[in-house]
């Protein structure tokens, strides 16, 4: 069963497969998995999302959490989603 665990997690992660976290959690690995879902989908809005419900308070110090949830807020800007935006922020 480990075995079978760890080479679902790999091809999982290889892939971005968003599944994946079901397994990984939010772990190194999670996060990795995260990176390359956003580098095939340039996906970050629900990356963000992810990351705001999972655990936001463990995450605001990792790099790529807040690569991903400022280019968000970028957009939301961009876009000039201004409520949105600031629901973000107030749950963030």
């Amino acid at each position: 069963m480990n075995d079978f665990l760890t080479s679902e997690t790999q091809q999982l992660a290889r892939h971005g497969d968003l599944e994946g976290l079901l397994i990984t959690g939010l772990s190194d690995e999670g996060l990795e998995l995260l990176q390359v879902y956003v580098e095939n989908t340039s996906d970050v809005q629900t990356v963000s999302a992810i990351i705001l419900h999972s655990l936001p308070s463990a995450l605001s110090n990792e790099p790529r959490a807040k690569v991903w949830v400022e280019a968000y807020k970028s957009i939301l800007d961009r876009q000039r989603l201004w409520h949105q935006r600031a629901q973000f922020d107030m749950e963030w």
